[in-house]
């Protein structure tokens, strides 16, 4: 038994239960108190302002427990479709205009994933959805003078409405069929209209001291039953829960297989079989009659396989240890003489078993074998652990063979953080866990170790047995630990993770020379900053470090992002002052030529009036010599200055007066001295020209060799067979021979001969 505090001063207009067994506390104000199952408050909800300030008049809980509609004394319905802090977003349903008065009863029911309410003023009766408002009733043939109660079956199927008349109606949900009408002979109306399953619906009175239970079943027949004190009715799917100062009763339609079982004078082959282990038990022939009553049927062949299906379901809907033990050994009697798995025969009794152990009156939770298949043993799992019995709840997991499930798991992870919220001692709270987790499988002690946040060493020992650094970086970061975070980031080897820890860093310390100097120690974590930092936090960082290449480097670089050539020749600047010593002297070098030549080319485009910064030291000659006389002499001043070498500068000379067809300094170039690079680059630009008197100027100065090649370019022939008769080469003879028409080939045969 727990006491929960709720909040002073608001009346308690609803109380409920949600699907994972919270207990929903909802005030008149509109707030909404959520407690654990031991009565400790979780989170508090604020329903809209509206509802706030007309305040709530009544509360009912979504079918299945997941959320809460509430109706507001002005008439107006709000849903919550979920309870989480999350996902906790209420929404104003359609006001139903023009009531003179209180909606008199009112009902949730799903449709879908939607939730609608079905309310009812006087004779009226309203579906509230996502599409509006709805009027059931239209065309339906069935008089009404109202309705006081409204319930909706388990499954869903079925709404149960109370009329001002003292009767029960029961519609489909839908208002499209009129299931029953029974008259329940009181014109005060129930205190509670609630079904029991699915097929009966059950109203509650209590009146002056008299409390009494009327039962309407599916066909409109009842039955009266009659409490000895107050009682307070709750709805299960297979049956109806009584709860009274003295007992807890559970209700329920007597199951199908139950009654071909035991029902007086039935020769049912379930009973049979039951009735046949008895007898083999007390060693009486007649069992062996009975079996062959069931096994020799011809009129059912699989008369024995539904007789064995009847005991085990039988078995599961009983309560008593002994006729459950009894149905079952008829089960397992009949499958002796039949060829069928075990499976479900086994699952029962592990279901039994289970359900042995949490009925007991220390655990408290009577659940039925049906209620245990639908809420699922993970599902029973998680409701033993918010009760803290970890022992239990692991038990039933090493019973059901789930020792490697998340189920497990989830009993130790909870088992864990339970002992830390109560233990004394760091160190012997953090023995205690890992001498009991151990490697375990799945296990997270990161999530163990959230609990401790505030026991920082706790906390500590708990995360260095967490393998996964992916969840000990962040709670390491949370602790204020931002050197093991890194530490143990790096060792991970995963650089996001590194490159997360960086920038948590970097955004935390409010100085860079701090987060600077924290990095400079690590490698790894500071070459992601680099990597990942902007031009500024970089430059920052070479400068706060002392890294002068790395600086220079860095100026080089942003120099080219520029368009400015002002700009660009100032970050120069600042490389080369950045590149000292013997080893930077290489850098130093090339940063000082770059603004010679820089600074010279934005001198010859402001005389030029052409694009000039940014080029080669080669391609500058090329532009300088295709400007004419006025940049020879500049092309000449930039090859002594920048020592560039005879044949790049004559390459680049001669296809630049070749391009600009200036053949007359071309030839007194190649007059000035011999050729570093050879006349073939002469012959070739000129021909490229196709000018033919040109090129031959310069074939005489190549080898004897080269010669002949060019003579044919040029389509001197005869100077071709000159050339190659003066080598005395039959390959080069053979050359012009073939490249001769058919009527001369005899001429230059004789020529060679000769």
């Amino acid at each position: 038994m727990r006491i929960v505090a709720i909040q002073r001063n608001h009346n308690v207009v609803g109380l409920g239960w949600s699907d994972t067994e919270r207990l929903v506390v909802v005030n008149d104000d509109g707030t909404i108190q959520i407690f654990s199952v031991r009565g400790e408050p979780l989170y508090t909800h604020s329903l809209p302002q509206n509802i706030r300030e007309t305040g709530v008049k009544e509360m009912k809980m979504s079918p299945g427990g997941a959320g809460l509609v509430v109706l507001s004394r002005g008439n107006q319905f709000c849903s919550v479709a979920s309870l989480e802090p999350g996902n906790f977003k209420p929404r104003n349903l359609t006001r139903i205009q023009d009531l003179a008065g209180p909606i008199t009863a009112w009902t949730v029911l799903l449709n879908g994933r939607s939730t609608e309410v079905v309310a009812a003023y006087n004779d009226s009766v309203y579906i509230i959805g996502a599409d509006g408002i709805g009027d059931p009733l239209a065309g339906l043939d069935t008089a009404t003078a109202g309705f006081t109660n409204m319930a909706v079956s388990a499954n869903g199927k079925y709404i149960a409405l109370v009329t001002h008349a003292g009767s029960i109606w029961v519609v489909s949900a839908d208002f499209k069929e009129n299931r029953i009408q029974f008259d329940l002979n009181s014109p005060v109306p129930p205190h509670q209209l609630i079904w029991c399953g699915s097929d009966s619906v059950v109203a509650y009175w209590s009146v002056r001291g008299s409390d009494v239970i009327v039962v309407v079943g599916p066909r409109g027949n009842s039955i009266n039953y009659t409490c000895t004190s107050r009682a307070h009715l709750a709805a299960e799917l297979d049956g109806l829960r009584i709860i009274t100062r003295e007992k807890h009763e559970f209700l329920q339609a007597v199951p199908l297989c139950t009654q071909r079982i035991f029902t007086l004078s039935t020769s049912s082959p379930g009973a049979n079989l039951y009735e046949a282990r008895l007898r083999f038990d007390n060693h009486d022939p007649l069992a062996d009659d009975l079996m062959r009553e069931i096994t020799e049927n011809a009129e059912q062949p699989q008369a024995l396989a539904a007789a064995i299906a009847d005991c085990i379901e039988a078995a599961g809907h009983e309560w008593t240890p002994a006729l459950q033990r009894n149905l079952l050994k008829a089960a397992r009697f009949g499958m002796d003489f039949a060829e069928m798995s075990p499976s479900e025969f086994v699952g029962m009794c592990q279901t039994l078993r289970v359900l042995y152990h949490v009925h007991d009156y220390q655990i408290a939770i009577p659940l039925t074998s049906a209620q245990l298949r639908n809420l699922t043993k993970e599902v029973l799992i998680d409701r033993l652990i918010g009760r803290g019995l970890f022992w239990l709840a692991h038990e039933i997991c090493q019973y059901l063979k789930l020792e490697n499930s998340t189920a497990k798991n989830r009993v130790l992870v909870h088992w864990a953080r339970n002992l830390i919220e109560h233990a004394d001692n760091d160190d012997e709270a953090a023995q205690a866990i890992i001498d009991k987790l151990g490697d375990t499988k799945g296990i997270s002690y990161a999530e163990i170790a959230q609990a401790a946040l505030r026991r920082k060493d706790l906390a500590i020992q708990l995360l260095d047995r967490e393998p996964r650094a992916s969840q000990q970086v962040p709670l390491l970061l949370e602790m204020q630990e931002d050197v093991l975070a890194l530490t143990k980031a790096i060792q991970s080897g995963d650089t996001d993770l590194v490159l997360m820890v960086v920038l948590h860093l970097r955004d935390k310390l409010a100085s860079s020379s701090a987060f600077f100097r924290m990095i400079s120690g690590h490698p790894t974590a500071r070459d992601l900053f680099i990597k990942s930092c902007t031009p500024r936090e970089l430059e920052s960082f070479y400068k706060q470090q002392d890294f002068r290449a790395e600086l220079g480097s860095f100026y080089v670089r942003q120099a080219y992002d520029t368009d400015s050539i002002e700009e660009r020749l100032d970050s120069l600047r600042q490389a080369a002052n950045q590149f000292t010593g013997k080893e930077n002297a290489f850098q130093a070098q090339m940063t000082e030529e770059q603004i010679k030549l820089m600074s010279l080319q934005r001198e010859i485009e402001r005389q030029s009036h052409k694009k000039f910064v940014g080029l080669s030291i080669r391609d500058t000659i090329y532009q300088c010599v295709s400007l004419g006389e006025p940049g020879m002499g500049t092309a000449d001043r930039i090859k002594k200055d920048f020592k560039v070498s005879d044949k790049i500068f004559w390459w680049a000379k001669v296809q630049a007066l070749g391009a600009t067809r200036n053949f007359a300094e071309l030839e007194r170039f190649a007059k000035l001295k011999k050729s570093p690079i050879g006349y073939a680059p002469f012959v070739d630009e000129c021909i490229a020209l196709k000018n033919r008197s040109e090129a031959a100027k310069y074939i005489p100065r190549l080898s004897v060799e080269q010669r002949v090649p060019y003579y044919l370019k040029i389509g001197d022939l005869e100077a071709a067979n000159e050339a190659a008769v003066a080598s005395k080469s039959e390959e080069l003879i053979a050359m012009v021979r073939q490249s001769a028409g058919s009527g001369m080939r005899g001429d230059y045969d004789r020529s060679s001969r000769a």
